[in-house]
């Protein structure tokens, strides 16, 4: 026999893929297995990066990079970092929409008995555990 929790799809945890995502824009995403979504985001933050600071991609040391950082205004420093956090907002928010979405699934797939209070099998039209009719209608109960 079967346990219905252990067929409940595997929850996600929000906070590791916001996490994820502040380390490498997209990797939340990943984690989630939204593959074309996470690749769009890694390509948006990279883009906004190479259109916004395009001597980034041209410092050939660490001390070159260190100074294009220093180097930056504070309205592109905003806009990169506002990018950023979008990314990271969506991926936690995709994840509480993926654990939303496996609990409903979960919620539909069983009910309880109002008899015992017993969970139910949703293909069954009486509980298997006290034997108590389930007076549900069902679609094609005007027929009979």
């Amino acid at each position: 026999m079967s346990d219905p929790a252990a067929e409940e799809a595997p929850r996600k945890r929000p906070w590791l893929a916001a996490v994820l995502t502040v380390l490498i824009p997209g990797l939340g995403h990943l984690y989630l297995r939204l593959w074309g979504r996470a690749l769009l985001w890694f390509l948006v933050v990279i883009g906004s990066v190479f259109v916004l600071v395009p001597e980034w991609f041209s410092a050939e040391s660490l001390g070159d990079l260190t100074g294009i950082a220093e180097g930056i205004d504070p309205l592109t420093s905003l806009a990169l970092l506002g990018m950023s956090a979008l990314c990271v907002v969506d991926a936690y928010l995709m994840a509480t929409r993926h654990n939303e979405r496996a609990r409903r699934q979960h919620d539909d797939a069983t009910t309880s008995c109002p008899e015992c209070g017993r969970e139910l099998d949703g293909d069954l039209d009486f509980c298997h555990w006290c034997t108590a009719r389930l007076d549900e209608p069902g679609p094609d109960a005007d027929a009979e």
